[in-house]
């Protein structure tokens, strides 16, 4: 495939969900951030396009992409951009969340942002930098939030490519309480 498909939204807003929907669409689809971070570090220091040792891969999903979406832009020409995003209070909690298991998983590390205010003005901040790069072009971009029920019509429909005959896929779903009740993410 010579155009890419890259989710540019930050982690925890549905990158897991859109990876196994691009796997279910037949999308050769890469979702693994220490392997990926890796790649592209290697691409960059050796002078090549920030793909080159991924370039068997079509679609792209969570961490890094969304540092990149500009290079990748001019080094994919004709490319599809999915801003993957939720809401930001639903987003931060889930964040923090997230962040907490993965240093109960890495005691030796230092503890990651947990500043709901920072975390929401990090959020805020890509997704309004993503969304002034692709202003008027809605061939190349589309906002998609999973949590809020966009699924295979609005993504296929962007991607012109056949709706499947099954569920969206709600992947990395984890327990949140929030207000008193149990919710799923």
């Amino acid at each position: 495939m010579e155009h890419k498909i890259f989710c540019i939204g930050v982690n925890k807003t549905g990158t897991s969900s859109l990876h196994e929907a691009f796997k279910l669409l037949g999308l050769h689809s890469i979702h693994n951030v220490y392997k990926v971070n890796a790649l592209i570090e290697a691409a960059i220091q050796s002078s090549q396009k920030l793909l080159y040792h991924l370039e068997d891969y079509e679609a792209f999903s969570d961490h890094p992409f969304f540092r990149y979406y500009q290079d990748l832009d001019l080094q994919y020409p004709g490319s599809k951009f999915i801003l993957n995003t939720r809401d930001s209070k639903r987003w931060v909690e889930s964040r923090i969340k997230h962040d907490q298991r993965w240093h109960e998983k890495n005691p030796d590390k230092p503890p990651r942002v947990t500043d709901e205010q920072k975390l929401l003005r990090y959020k805020e901040s890509v997704e309004a930098g993503i969304r002034t790069y692709f202003r008027d072009r809605p061939d190349d971009f589309m906002e998609f939030d999973v949590e809020a029920g966009d699924g295979w019509t609005k993504l296929c429909s962007f991607l012109q490519m056949s709706t499947p005959d099954q569920s969206f896929p709600h992947a990395n779903v984890a327990p949140l309480r929030l207000a008193g009740r149990a919710d799923r993410l």
